[in-house]
């Protein structure tokens, strides 16, 4: 029953029954199945109230997270109200996929929701609307957009679509068979069509980046030298040809609006140490006479201004978690190695997206964090049980390791147990960890200005 729950929370993030199902709307569907989670998490067998729930460190760093955001938020209750669910979600999550194979069926599950709204939104344009993307189309002057929440504007979707295209090449094309290969040229070509049509500069960009971050990954080092040259070359000459990709950004009045938003939230984070609190920030732009709020577009902006640096600190310390657990995992067999790669694009995605869409606080980085984690936990589970098997007997009446050497180990009932020296896998946010979040804070903010310098 946990599985199924966290399965239909996935589903529910990425559909949003209630903003186009007649009888779902104002109705909070997804409140009821992260009980019924809760409910299976605590009285399943596999849960025990003990200390493992905090042994990995994207335990610790989410705990100290929420205990953050609570901490310096002005209003407790909100803060609390408002972050309670995500981490509900991001418990239910990692507790429920205990197995691989339900990590793999989970991913699977993620690939399909993806490629539905792919399919939602592409499936409006040829007169089968079921989400109201027309009029959301229309209104952005023919950019594909959905009648949703979340995928309400075209660079929301186009963010979200092409994540799908890394996912699928690893999860049914990467070293499986011809007709898994077959079927997933459909859908590759679904979300790219999709994508293309929501006409959104900054996802060709990201999906580019992600395309060749997947056409490297695992390759060898002057495989990869040559494809990312080849890339760095070819890469201006293709996206030229991409709708919206000539036009000059600078004089774009949506683009203008984003870096005004950046500046007021960069004064905003150089004032206050903690920020303005839970999404408290706000950014209001005065143009010919008129005040205006604007939104931030950036979780990385949205994360500073409203956290300040710690909170940022820690945004980034989850995330470096997740990816140093998934660089250091050992792949034991192709599925593992699988499950690995897509893991990293997704969290690549998500991490390059960051900079031109604002989903700090989604769903969306709480169920990534858990799945990573869920990951790590199994295999250090299954390494430091090898690890403890692995032993020897010492007899204690030899005294050099010659004599050792020359006899067999006995077994006697003196003989003392030891352990034979094996890496363990790394499982502790350490110093190198710190240093490495605190680089990635201030490369953020430094690139951060770079920005508002440049335009």
């Amino acid at each position: 029953m946990d599985f199924f729950a966290v399965g239909a929370i996935l589903v529910i993030y990425y559909i949003r029954p209630q903003d186009w199902v007649p009888g779902f709307a104002g109705t909070n569907v997804i409140q009821p199945i992260a009980i019924i989670g809760v409910a299976a998490v605590l009285l399943g067998r596999r849960t025990r109230l003990t200390a493992r729930h905090f042994k990995t460190p994207h335990n610790w760093l989410m705990f100290l997270y929420g205990g953050y955001i609570l901490f310096t938020a002005p209003d407790f209750n909100e803060a609390l109200t408002g972050f309670i669910p995500l981490a509900v979600f991001y418990w239910v999550t990692l507790e429920a996929l205990d197995s691989e194979w339900r990590i793999t069926i989970y991913l699977r599950l993620w690939l399909a929701m993806l490629m539905t709204v792919a399919g939602l939104g592409v499936m409006s344009l040829y007169g089968f609307d079921l989400t109201g993307a027309v009029e959301m189309t229309e209104y952005f002057k023919g950019r594909l957009a959905l009648g949703t929440w979340i995928h309400g504007n075209p660079n929301s979707l186009a963010h979200t679509v092409i994540v799908a295209l890394p996912v699928c090449y690893f999860l049914m094309v990467w070293r499986s068979g011809i007709v898994r290969r077959l079927q997933a040229i459909p859908l590759l070509l679904m979300a790219g069509y999709c994508v293309y049509c929501a006409e959104s500069r900054g996802a060709f960009l990201a999906g580019t980046i992600l395309v060749a971050f997947a056409l490297v990954l695992g390759r060898g080092r002057l495989v990869q030298v040559l494809v990312t040259l080849f890339l760095f070359s070819s890469v201006t000459a293709l996206l030229s040809t991409l709708p919206r990709m000539n036009l000059d950004i600078r004089s774009d009045e949506g683009i203008q609006g984003r870096i005004m938003a950046w500046e007021i939230a960069r004064t905003a984070a150089r004032r206050e140490m903690n920020g303005a609190g839970w999404k408290k920030f706000d950014a209001y732009i005065s143009y010919e006479g008129e005040t205006s709020k604007k939104a931030t577009h950036s979780c990385y902006v949205r994360v500073a201004a409203d956290l300040g640096y710690p909170g940022l600190f820690l945004y980034w310390a989850i995330m470096w978690c997740s990816l140093r657990s998934l660089f250091t995992l050992r792949s034991q067999s192709v599925e593992v190695e699988r499950l690995r790669r897509v893991l990293l694009v997704m969290l690549a995605g998500y991490i390059i997206s960051g900079w031109m869409i604002d989903r700090s606080y989604y769903v969306e980085y709480f169920l990534i964090a858990a799945v990573c984690a869920a990951l790590h936990r199994l295999h250090n589970t299954k390494e430091e049980s090898q690890t403890a098997i692995h032993c020897e007997v010492v007899p204690p009446q030899h005294e050099s390791m010659a004599e050792i050497g020359q006899e067999p180990l006995s077994h006697d009932a003196g003989a003392a147990p030891l352990k034979m020296k094996r890496d363990l896998p790394w499982n502790r946010f350490g110093l190198l960890d710190c240093a490495v979040s605190v680089a990635l804070t201030y490369a953020t903010l430094r690139l951060w200005d770079y920005i508002l310098e440049t335009f």
